[in-house]
C-alpha cells in the first residue's frame, strides 16, 4: 500500500480519500477544526461524571449522549454518542491519549468525536484509569478490554452494529486502540483476554506508540520515559509486560527475534498517522509499525503529515477568524464605518497570512501552489 506525505498545508483530499478507501469511512471531514478543543466546561464535565454517571457532556451534533459505567471507579466509563437522524453503518471508538497520565481525559478527544456526528456516526469515547489513579500495568488494559465489550450492550439498546466498530486512537490512545483491535490474539495469562472480544473492523492510530519496546530504548524523546512508568519498569526486567502492550517488534535485531510481535497481522485495514516533526511521539513509532504490519500482510496506509503541530492550530484559527468575522460584518453593515473597520482589519488580516506563505515558506512543494490559490479565493469570496 503507497504511503501518504501530506504537504505542511495539510493535502485534506487525499487524507479523506484514503480514510474512505481504507476504512469504509464515507465522506468522513478530516479538516482541521478536528484539531483544536471544543469550549466545553471541564469542571462541569469532571463534576457530571463523579456525581452522576448517568450524564455525559453533549456535543452541539448529538441527539443523545449516554455514560455507561464498566467499574467502580468514576473514570471506568464509556460515553456513547448518538447522532441525529438515522446512524451511519459503522461506529467509532475513540480512545484517548496523554502518555497513559490521569492529568489527560477523554474530553480531549470532542473535537473529534463531534465532528463525526455531523456524519452520522456513533460515537463512543472511552476513558479508563491511568497512572496516578489506579491505572498502568496490568489495570489500564482490563479497563479498555471491559469497556470496549460493554459497546455490544450498549448497541442492543440504541440499536446500531457493534460489528462494524473502528478504533481511533491518539498517542498512548493509540497504542492502547492497536491492543484492544489485536486482543484476540491474547493468550489466556494475559490481561484482558477474552473467549470472545469486540473485534474492530479497522485501527486509525494518531501518532500512536505502537512500539513500546523503542519507547524504552528512547525514553528521554518519548514521554520522558512514560511508557517505562506505565509498565513498571525496562523490558530487560518486565518482557512480558512489553509483548502485551506492544504492537511492532523491537527495532533491535536481536531482541525482535526473541520477542517478536504477538499482535501483527491485526487482519484489518490500518491507517498509521503521524507528523513529520513530532517532537513529542518519535515519527519512527509510526513508520517501525507501519513496516511491520505490512510485511505481516497488514492492508496498511501511513500518512505522514509534513507540518508542526502548531500550525493545524494557525489554519483552524484562521477557519474560526473568518467565519466570525465575515458573520460580524453582516449584523453590522448597517453601519458603514463599523463595516470599514472590519474590511480594513480582514484585508490586513490576510495579507499577513499570505505574506506569511509566501515569504515564509518558499519551500514548499509544487502542490501547496494550490492551496495557495485556495486561501487567496477564501479571501475575495470574504470580500464578497
Amino acid at each position: 500500500m503507497n504511503d501518504i506525505n501530506l504537504p505542511k498545508v495539510v493535502d485534506l483530499d487525499s487524507l479523506t480519500i484514503s480514510l474512505n478507501t481504507h476504512l469504509g469511512l464515507p465522506n468522513v471531514n478530516v479538516n482541521t477544526a478536528q484539531f483544536v478543543p471544543m469550549v466545553t466546561n471541564e469542571d462541569n464535565r469532571k463534576r457530571d461524571t463523579i456525581k452522576n454517571l448517568n450524564l455525559c457532556g453533549l456535543y452541539p451534533n448529538d441527539d443523545k449522549c449516554v455514560a455507561y459505567t464498566y467499574g467502580p471507579d468514576p473514570i471506568q466509563v464509556i460515553d456513547c454518542h448518538l447522532p441525529k437522524g438515522p446512524y451511519a453503518p459503522i461506529v467509532v471508538l475513540l480512545v484517548h491519549g496523554g502518555f497513559w497520565s490521569s492529568k489527560f481525559n477523554r474530553s480531549i478527544e470532542d473535537a473529534v468525536g463531534n465532528d463525526l456526528l455531523r456524519f452520522k456516526i456513533v460515537v463512543c469515547n472511552l476513558d479508563y484509569r491511568s497512572i496516578g489513579n489506579g491505572g498502568d500495568y496490568p489495570n489500564t488494559f482490563y479497563d479498555v478490554a471491559n469497556g470496549t465489550d460493554l459497546i455490544r450492550t450498549i448497541a442492543q439498546e440504541h440499536g446500531f452494529n457493534s460489528n462494524r466498530v473502528i478504533v481511533v486512537g491518539h498517542s498512548a490512545g493509540g497504542q492502547l486502540g492497536g491492543y484492544i483491535t489485536g486482543r484476540f490474539r491474547l493468550m489466556p495469562n494475559q490481561p484482558g483476554y477474552s473467549t470472545n472480544p469486540l473485534r474492530p473492523i479497522a485501527f486509525v492510530s494518531q501518532a500512536g506508540l505502537n512500539n513500546m519496546w523503542d519507547a524504552c530504548d528512547q525514553a528521554n524523546e518519548t514521554g520522558s520515559g512514560a511508557a517505562i512508568s506505565f509498565l513498571g519498569g525496562t523490558y530487560q526486567m518486565y518482557p512480558e509486560r512489553y509483548v502485551l502492550s506492544s504492537l511492532a517488534a523491537s527495532s533491535n535485531l536481536s531482541v525482535k527475534a526473541q520477542y517478536p510481535s504477538q499482535y501483527l497481522p491485526l487482519e484489518v485495514p490500518i491507517q498509521a498517522i503521524t507528523g513529520a516533526v513530532d517532537i513529542t511521539v518519535p515519527i519512527s513509532q509510526t513508520i517501525t509499525f507501519a513496516e511491520q504490519a505490512r510485511n505481516a500482510g497488514d492492508n496498511c496506509t501511513r500518512v505522514i503529515v509534513e507540518a508542526t503541530g502548531w500550525y493545524y492550530k494557525i489554519l483552524a484559527s484562521v477557519d474560526r477568524y473568518f467565519a466570525s468575522s465575515r458573520n460580524a460584518l453582516r449584523r453590522q453593515w448597517s453601519s458603514p464605518k463599523i463595516a470599514m473597520r472590519f474590511i480594513i482589519v480582514n484585508i490586513f488580516f490576510w495579507c499577513l497570512i499570505y505574506i506569511h506563505i509566501v515569504v515564509f515558506y518558499k519551500n514548499y512543494p509544487n502542490n501547496y501552489l494550490p492551496q495557495k490559490k485556495v486561501l487567496m479565493a477564501r479571501f475575495l469570496v470574504f470580500i464578497c
